[in-house]
């Protein structure tokens, strides 16, 4: 995402920790819409990307028919928005 103005430490960050803080089933799902649509805004999923889906997936009790279905909502989403870019464009 090439953010330069915040301080991050990959070696002392963990997802189970950061997922662990958000408790209400609607957090959660939120989390995971925003989460795919950074996933699938480059239309490529990285296995570093399935990683983090498949923990998140386990840590907040989705199951793989829910994913899919969440999956293609945050697809959509992302072609509604390269159409609205288009349209101002015209």
């Amino acid at each position: 995402m090439q953010i330069s103005d915040i301080d991050f430490d990959e070696n002392s960050f963990d997802l189970e920790t950061t997922l662990s803080k958000f408790q209400a089933s609607e957090s959660q799902k939120i989390i995971l819409l925003e989460i795919m649509a950074l996933i699938y805004a480059d239309n490529i999923l990285r296995d570093a990307e399935q990683k983090v889906l498949d923990t998140m997936l386990k840590k907040f009790g989705i199951n793989q028919s829910m994913a899919l279905v969440y999956g293609e909502w945050s697809k959509s989403m992302m072609a509604l928005c390269i159409q609205g870019e288009a349209l101002i464009r015209l």
